[in-house]
């Protein structure tokens, strides 16, 4: 190959607080065709770039790109190609580092590859789905296929496959933290400033949107997409207020957490949706001596075009109180108590429902840097209404069976010597109706 660039370019100085300039590349590339260099491709690329420091802790950096190629040997559509990038990249302090802001922006063209799904037979828990002959035809339907939940289920894994077809795509990818802290000397104060000083709060958002839609206010922030305009969206939201949170003695948080994946594959959508709003609080009795309790009430969405049996819309009620009590540095024993109400609500003919009492213990043992040692045991009983075999049926029974569930779980890590390290991990479930089943693993770990 063999190109040609020639680069025109305006900046201010590199020493400066603030720096920006503007630069313009015209490109030509040839490529070999019957043993001669011919002419390929030329394009223009226009770069625009903006960097300041407000001070110490406030910085803003931009960066915009624009190019325009054309493919000088070809006569379809696809003869021209137009790439539009941005970045903006800002962090900003206020009030006294109180408040703590990051930012990262991208824009910028893609083209998508629509996309299949299958699923390959993997080790017995090294994969993250499970198979369930839901119709027993001996056939493995993609219905049939759920995300796994119980360690010895876990023997397929999810693999895309990608088609042939593509979609020109508009992407949009969006990191947003804030962080809310007051100064900590405003405890020592009186009034609202002392009041204050128990509050915080952490958000966090991303989203990776992939659109079709060429409207620029779409483009610049994809929110409330038309499905026929969307590729793909993993959109993640997460912000707790605290309470205390510091404190030894009493301490109390409220929190949402949203995480929404949909793609297009080959035969249509799929999307899942899950929403949490948690609150939980904790009180430290005495050293030894530890309550918490938490609600929370959730919701879980799955839709699919192609599987229309997986689509449901899952609503969750769970309240979970708990004792942990802690005799020595290294012994620690927990106690918690759960009951759960889960009713499938995508339809007024819907039926499916399960209530889910829960009672587990947990015990650990640690011996620093030598072995651990954790024991966890789990009675369960679920009331169901519904079909068993069946993906809401999956969901709502939480991998389980209805009646009474008991699992167990040992895990036991166990320093051998200087750079060996063993780790022993065994698991077992039986439910009403079906025989126990055990897996343990033993892997041995070497430092040289």
């Amino acid at each position: 190959m063999n190109f040609q660039e020639n680069t025109f370019y305006l900046r201010n100085a590199d020493t400066l607080k603030t720096k920006y300039g503007l630069e313009y590349q015209y490109r030509t590339d040839r490529l070999p065709v019957n043993g001669e260099l011919v002419d390929n491709a030329e394009s223009e690329t226009y770069n625009a770039f903006f960097r300041t420091e407000f001070d110490t802790y406030n910085n803003l950096d931009v960066l915009f790109t624009y190019r325009n190629l054309t493919r000088l040997n070809e006569t379809s559509d696809n003869r021209t190609d137009e790439t539009i990038m941005g970045r903006i990249d800002w962090v900003g302090t206020f009030f006294n580092r109180a408040i703590r802001s990051d930012l990262s922006y991208n824009l910028s063209n893609s083209r998508e590859l629509r996309r299949e799904f299958i699923f390959i037979l993997v080790p017995t828990g090294e994969g993250t789905h499970t198979w369930r002959d839901d119709n027993a035809d001996g056939v493995q339907d993609l219905n049939e296929f759920y995300i796994a939940v119980n360690p010895d289920e876990k023997n397929y894994a999810k693999i895309f496959v990608s088609g042939d077809t593509f979609e020109e795509a508009f992407n949009t990818i969006i990191n947003y933290r804030l962080n809310l802290d007051f100064p900590r000397d405003w405890a020592n104060e009186s009034g609202i400033k002392k009041a204050f000083s128990k509050i915080s709060n952490i958000t966090s958002w991303s989203l990776n949107s992939k659109v079709t839609d060429d409207d620029l206010g779409t483009r610049l922030l994809p929110l409330n997409v038309n499905e026929e305009d969307l590729l793909a969206v993993n959109d993640n939201l997460r912000s707790t207020f605290f309470f205390n949170r510091s404190s030894t003695t009493f301490s109390a948080d409220v929190g949402i957490a949203q995480v929404e994946n949909q793609q297009l594959l080959l035969n249509g959508f799929e999307r899942r949706l899950n929403k949490d709003l948690r609150y939980h609080a904790r009180w430290n009795v005495n050293k030894r001596l530890n309550l918490d309790l938490n609600f929370i009430d959730g919701q879980r969405i799955s839709q699919s075009d192609v599987l229309t049996q997986r689509n449901y819309q899952v609503q969750t009620e769970t309240l979970e109180p708990a004792v942990t009590w802690q005799p020595s540095r290294n012994l620690r024993l927990r106690a918690n108590l759960a009951y759960k109400e889960k009713q499938n609500v995508i339809s007024e003919a819907s039926e499916e429902s399960s209530q889910i009492s829960e009672l587990g213990v947990n015990t650990r043992f640690a011996k620093a840097a030598k072995s651990t040692i954790g024991l966890i045991f789990k009675y369960i009983d679920i009331d169901f209404t519904g079909i068993e075999t069946s993906p809401v049926g999956y969901e709502l029974l939480e991998a389980l069976r209805p009646g009474r569930n008991l699992t167990w779980n040992l895990n036991w890590q166990q320093r051998l010597g200087k750079g060996l390290q063993m780790v022993i991990r065994y698991d077992g479930r039986s439910s009403q109706g079906n025989r126990t089943v055990h897996l343990g693993r033993v892997q041995v770990s070497a430092l040289f």
